[in-house]
């Protein structure tokens, strides 16, 4: 009869113990948890940290000119300067302050003044027309869809402005003709330009 009763304790004891998951133990005594798997308040590999930003493309940076050191004011769209009658002059000094490069074309109408001229805006048209004195009539002799700072010689004669500029901007056109007044020896820069002083 006790055999009996053991063998059924036997078998119940094996039963129960046959359903339960089996866990190692720490050296405290107590059941250590896989290692493996993910704690209370910890995160996935892959989830990023609450208030976390997720990474973003870096933005372009613009590209600084010495263009933007020009005084610009309202609706001017070129300024100019007078660098000198049959010789450049202070063209190092104007590009010091206002240019990116003292390498400028320049386009030559008739042996007289050198002016330099500088556009506001990327994306400017620019052509230049010869004025012939004889016939008042103007020949288009270069044009460009955007302009950068170039230097033009033009008035041989002190009574009868060579060469006239002319400026496009989205639709927007402006033009004028460089020349020094005889009467008071001023630059005329026209009704969108600004002049440009030299050293003092």
């Amino acid at each position: 009869m006790k055999q009996t009763v053991v063998c059924v304790l036997v078998a119940a004891l094996m039963l129960a113990f046959s359903g339960c998951v089996l866990f190692d133990r720490d050296a405290s005594g107590g059941l250590a948890a896989d290692e493996n798997l993910p704690q209370e308040g910890e995160n996935t590999p892959d989830t990023p940290e609450e208030g976390e930003n997720t990474p973003t493309a870096p933005e372009e940076e613009k590209t600084e000119s010495r263009r933007d050191n020009i005084p610009w004011e309202g609706d001017q769209l070129y300024a100019v300067a007078h660098l000198g009658y049959q010789e450049i002059q202070e063209l190092d000094y104007f590009a010091g302050l206002y240019l990116d490069s003292a390498d400028v074309p320049v386009h030559t109408v008739s042996d007289g003044d050198y002016y330099l001229i500088i556009p506001r805006y990327d994306g400017m048209t620019v052509a230049l027309y010869k004025n012939d004195i004889e016939t008042s009539q103007a020949s288009l002799i270069y044009e460009t869809p955007d302009a950068k700072p170039f230097i033009v010689q033009c008035n041989v004669s002190d009574v009868f402005a060579d060469l006239t500029v002319h400026f496009t901007r989205d639709g927007e056109t402006a033009e004028f003709s460089p020349f020094i007044s005889l009467e008071n020896g001023e630059l005329d820069v026209g009704e969108r330009g600004l002049e440009l002083a030299g050293k003092a």
